[in-house]
């Protein structure tokens, strides 16, 4: 086994290459998403994820987020 202590946090640096930053956000702001099910109660999550959600954490992550000053 490496220095690394199993199960234990391990601290690393971030840092986002320019040019992937920019078409992780494109990809974003471009993603389709399927219409949200009508037959499933809003507080029902047992289908997955609700399209409502995933949407806005693709707005926030392609216009909100502030990608840098996690690095």
């Amino acid at each position: 086994m490496s220095d690394t202590a199993f199960n234990q946090p391990t601290p690393y640096t971030l840092h986002l290459d320019d040019e992937l930053l920019e078409v992780t956000k494109k990809k974003l702001r471009l993603a389709r998403f399927p219409d949200e099910q009508i037959d499933v109660r809003d507080d029902d999550w047992s289908q997955g994820a609700k399209v409502k959600e995933i949407k806005r954490l693709a707005d926030y992550w392609a216009n909100t987020y502030d990608w840098r000053a996690e690095e």
